[in-house]
């Protein structure tokens, strides 16, 4: 068995690294989920609180092709919270679902929401280690 494997017809000379796609308003997907060690989608922050991170792809936009995927944090409401970041939590999960068209008066299967798609207004974060990537400044729901 060989250690060496042929990268030559790849044609790597014109490989460019993705960014960020510039303000404004995108269709995005749910591409995949962040994941615990043992398959779980619930997750804990450094304090112990939970959260859900989907990974979120920029879709049907040719000037966006070069921007890579980003990762969307939703803190999910616990009894821990003040009252008004409990509240605060609580506005920002409903309108991920409500921007997703997902029911949450029932069980949620994540597996399911992949591929899903919402409107979204797109801001550009800067990161010296990692490059610049988007997040999401706002859902965009109704008509």
């Amino acid at each position: 068995m060989s250690n060496f494997f042929d990268v030559s017809d790849m044609n790597l000379d014109d490989a460019q690294p993705l960014g960020a796609a510039a303000e404004g308003e995108y269709t995005v997907a749910i591409e995949s989920w962040k994941m615990t060690d043992d398959g779980g989608y619930m997750l804990e922050d450094k304090n112990g609180y939970p959260y859900i991170m989907p990974r979120l792809e920029i879709v049907d936009c040719p000037e966006a092709e070069s921007s890579k995927s980003f990762m969307h944090f939703i803190r999910m409401p616990h009894s821990e919270e003040d009252p008004k970041t409990n509240k605060m939590s609580k506005w920002l999960l409903k309108s991920f679902f409500e921007a997703f068209e997902i029911d949450f008066n029932s069980q949620i299967d994540f597996e399911d929401l992949i591929g899903k798609r919402a409107e979204a207004i797109l801001t550009v974060r800067e990161d010296d280690q990692y490059g610049d990537s988007n997040q999401v400044k706002q859902w965009v729901t109704g008509a």
